[in-house]
């Protein structure tokens, strides 16, 4: 038997396993990771792994990254990781969009209509389901995932704050594509911060990909700091 340690994370509703922990030399890691795979039932069709720069967990990220391409890792997306901390100001805003909750078939719903001509490489309208799913396994307080509409009543975004364990998260904020380029996300993302900052989060954190520079200068405006790169590693098996 290889010598290594792996630990997965639950598998998702697409058949994907997080990699939480790898630790192997390079010329045991296949094996390590085969031998770990084969007691899993069922067995994930996918394997993710999340390369954070900077983190403890990976003090070397040049040598995690060779050993992930070793493996057939390859990379999907890079996003940019942003933080809020209590504190910090909020834009003032003269929101002229009204908000309500978001049922779950309006939820699909939105998520489809946003991720059309989105910049986010895992974001398309083919997966709304699936983006669905996951909005809806966060833990999250009613309210916290609401419908922007106009003044006329045509949906304008999508908002959802939420958690992750204990960390306050910004789970979701986009704009449909008729209503793009007006500033809506600033009111979007003002409004999630504030509900998250309303139930006691001292921070909250949110991630963009690296490709989505509107999106990146709305955290900017909305007072979120970026303190790490994610680099999405995904090997199909």
């Amino acid at each position: 038997m290889s010598r290594g340690r792996v630990a997965f994370g639950e598998i998702g509703p697409d058949g994907t396993a997080v990699v939480e922990l790898l630790d192997a030399a390079p010329d045991e890691a296949a094996d390590v990771l085969e031998e770990a795979l084969a007691q899993l039932e069922p067995r994930p069709a996918r394997l993710e792994y999340l390369l954070d720069v900077p983190d403890t967990r990976h003090p070397s990220p040049d040598a995690t990254r060779d050993l992930l391409e070793r493996l057939g890792f390859r990379v999907a997306r890079v996003t940019r990781r942003r933080e809020w901390r209590r504190g910090t100001a909020l834009p003032a805003l003269d929101d002229p969009l009204t908000y309500r909750a978001a049922g779950e078939a309006d939820l699909e719903d939105a998520v489809g209509r946003v991720a059309a001509g989105s910049l986010d490489r895992r974001l398309r309208p083919e997966d709304a389901a699936w983006h669905t799913e996951l909005l809806l396994g966060f833990d999250h307080e009613p309210g916290w995932y609401e419908l922007a509409c106009d003044a006329g009543g045509d949906l304008v975004g999508l908002v959802a704050a939420a958690r992750v364990g204990a960390q306050p998260i910004v789970a979701f904020v986009g704009v449909v594509p008729e209503h793009r380029g007006r500033g809506h996300s600033l009111s979007l993302l003002v409004r999630a911060t504030h509900h998250l900052a309303e139930g006691g989060a001292e921070t909250i954190r949110a991630d963009s990909d690296e490709l989505n520079e509107p999106m990146a200068r709305t955290f900017r405006r909305g007072g979120y700091r970026q303190f790490a790169t994610r680099s999405e590693y995904f090997l199909d098996r």
